[in-house]
């Protein structure tokens, strides 16, 4: 079964302008609080395990192995301990994006081989209030490496 993880961003990790010389927002997560100031986390459903299925921060991952990317910390969601239909969001804080100009969107996500994670997703949403109601799909991304767009490695 699919648990869809949703990052609500009225901007998230390495939202640029075109050109992409301003950085609007870059998170690595190094505070040990989580989450960063101004960001949410909130878990959409709830199923038999209610303290499952949340983001957290971690600094390396166990199963499978995986270290941060930039910086101390990794905003992690554990789709294999959480329940099937499990949905949660991370978001950021609010950006002002109506200047007009184009914006890009980046992000590192891990992603392995590991067969539970075949249809569960991260999807990017965007909004003008800081919950999903109403909120924009920008896009969206399976866990498994297997799927679309494949990768030839875990990573």
């Amino acid at each position: 079964m699919k648990k869809i993880l949703k990052l609500l961003s009225f901007a998230l990790i390495g939202f640029t302008t075109q050109g992409f010389s301003q950085v609007l927002l870059n998170e690595s997560f190094d505070d040990t609080s989580f989450v960063p100031a101004g960001w949410y986390k909130a878990k959409i459903n709830f199923t038999n395990f209610p303290n499952r299925g949340q983001w957290q921060r971690i600094t390396e991952g166990t199963n499978p192995v995986v270290t941060p990317h930039s910086g101390a910390g990794i905003a992690s969601f554990d789709s294999r301990s959480s329940d099937n239909g499990t949905i949660s969001e991370l978001g950021t804080p609010a950006l002002d994006l109506s200047t007009g100009v184009s914006y890009r969107l980046r992000y590192w996500i891990y992603r392995g081989d590991n067969a539970s994670q075949g249809t569960d997703l991260l999807e990017v949403y965007i909004n003008t209030q800081q919950n999903i109601t109403n909120a924009y799909k920008l896009g969206g991304q399976f866990i498994s490496r297997l799927k679309t767009p494949a990768e030839a490695i875990n990573g």
